[in-house]
């Protein structure tokens, strides 16, 4: 067993690219933390979301659907067929002052919104949502939404009608509008069917909604294949009509920031690992040694501490503070996130507001977080929530022994660049080096001039380089030492 083994340390697979003369990471001594959903698991940072409410959120959930709809919407028929618009211009967060406004009676939100809820499809579910005993899934929430969507189009067509407004096949709308009621009243039927059989019956539902679900995206993908012969018309009709899967999947706003990952690994010998993320072995796995305290290890990583300014002038500091490298949990599944309870990207005002009350009522759901003790419990339960999603993958990525360092930022700034996102560590953290089987002598020689100048400069006389082997006798990656001061007399 070499030294390696004994201690506790950790490796990060890197490419020549990213360490030398791309990125310098080398160089300028740190470490780049990339965005959850640029990294290579298409389920990181994705939040298995469920929804669980009394009739006051669910109400109010149907208000803010409503609401965002009808602005996006609006959008669409002003800008005409002269911009082009995008998922960017549909907001699940919104201009309160705004929203109050329209809200006032005789606006044709407002008109709309009561006609909407009124409908007796839409108070149905609405009813059916916050008596069930189980949550419900996103992918059943977009079938209820689709089911209803193109109807609250229409109404917001209609009431334009009513306002004045010239359109052309108004007959087609009133011919729709006439037809809702009767189709509607199968929909009911078969919820009320499928809600009387209890939990098979959500096993059935499920069911049901998957393959409704299929046939309905056939239908409006069929739908799309008529070309208006006008490349941005089709692209917003396209936002419009599959607005509610948009509205679902952009939810992630309002819930948590989204994190940055630095990732490390126990293992330096695993050939996949190398292949992929260390350019087929043509790169270098760092090795870094952390700080430990107790049964917790952290690397110093020198980042904003604190913001000032005199009202002219702004300015940062920046101190190193000891961040946690945290192993990574492997589970059959994410862990469930409760929809209207991790609403933290919100202020409370706008919760309040928005979200948790209706005719001065609070609800049920969210009550225990109304007064101090609750909202400290809260706060505590909500970071902490997305910390362990963050640290979660799949059983799938077990082979990887994977430990993370993740930045969460509290201010949407906080790291939104490049830039910012470069956080410098300390060279005397950084234990060893090991060049991949397919390393270009070239690229060795540039590194090892760095890793000279650096040792030079920090009175680092213990520096560990090694060059990585195939060994054919274990079938597994080995490591042999590279005397890094014999080499340097040869540069």
């Amino acid at each position: 067993m070499n030294n390696m083994e004994k201690e506790k340390l950790f490796y990060r697979y890197r490419s020549m690219d990213a360490l030398l003369d791309g990125y310098n990471e080398l160089e300028d001594e740190y470490i780049y933390f990339t965005p959850a959903k640029d990294l290579n698991d298409p389920l990181e940072g994705y939040l298995d979301i469920d929804f669980k409410g009394d009739k006051i959120i669910w109400i109010n959930f149907f208000k803010n659907y409503i609401f965002s709809l009808f602005i996006f919407r609006n959008i669409v028929y002003l800008t005409g067929n002269s911009k082009e618009l995008n998922e960017n211009d549909i907001h699940v967060d919104f201009d309160s002052a705004q929203k109050e406004f329209l809200s006032i009676k005789g606006q044709s939100y407002q008109m709309a919104c009561d006609e909407i809820l009124s409908n007796r499809c839409v108070d149905y579910l609405i009813d059916y949502f916050s008596t069930r005993e189980l949550p419900i899934s996103k992918n059943e929430l977009y079938s209820y939404l689709l089911g209803v969507h193109f109807y609250i189009l229409d109404v917001f067509t209609k009431i334009d009608v009513e306002k004045g407004m010239e359109i052309k096949e108004k007959d087609a709308l009133y011919k729709r509008l006439n037809f809702y009621p009767k189709e509607q009243s199968k929909f009911i039927k078969m919820l009320e069917f499928i809600r009387n059989k209890g939990n098979k019956g959500f096993e059935t539902l499920n069911i049901l909604l998957q393959y409704s679900n299929k046939n309905l995206e056939s239908i409006l993908y069929a739908r799309n294949l008529k070309s208006s012969n006008n490349n941005v018309a089709d692209k917003n009709y396209n936002l419009l009509i599959g607005y509610p899967k948009i509205y679902i999947n952009k939810l992630y706003e309002i819930m948590y920031p989204r994190p940055y990952i630095a990732c490390f690994s126990e293992n330096y010998k695993n050939l996949s690992m190398w292949g992929y993320y260390s350019d087929s072995s043509k790169g270098a796995c760092m090795i870094f040694k952390p700080i430990q305290k107790n049964e917790h290890y952290y690397l110093p990583l020198e980042k904003v501490t604190s913001w000032g300014g005199d009202g002219t002038n702004f300015h940062e500091t920046k101190s190193f503070v000891d961040m946690e490298i945290k192993p990574v949990i492997y589970s059959p599944k994410k862990p469930a996130t409760s929809f209207f309870r991790s609403l933290g990207r919100l202020t409370f005002p706008a919760l309040q507001k928005h979200w948790y009350t209706l005719d001065n009522k609070i609800s049920k759901t969210v009550e225990d977080i109304f007064d101090e003790a609750g909202k400290n419990k809260w706060r505590s339960e909500y970071w902490k929530h997305i910390e362990i999603n963050t640290n979660t993958k799949q059983q799938d990525w077990a082979h990887e022994q994977e430990h993370r360092i993740s930045l969460i930022p509290i201010f949407d700034d906080e790291y939104d660049t490049i830039p910012k996102r470069k956080l410098k560590y300390k060279f005397n953290n950084l234990e060893g080096l090991i060049f991949g089987i397919n390393t270009t002598e070239a690229n060795k020689l540039k590194t090892i001039k760095i890793l000279f100048s650096k040792c030079k400069k920090y009175n680092k006389k213990d520096f560990k380089l090694y060059q990585a082997i195939y060994d054919n006798q274990k079938g597994e990656i080995n490591i042999i030492p590279i005397n890094i001061l014999n080499y340097i007399k040869e540069v």
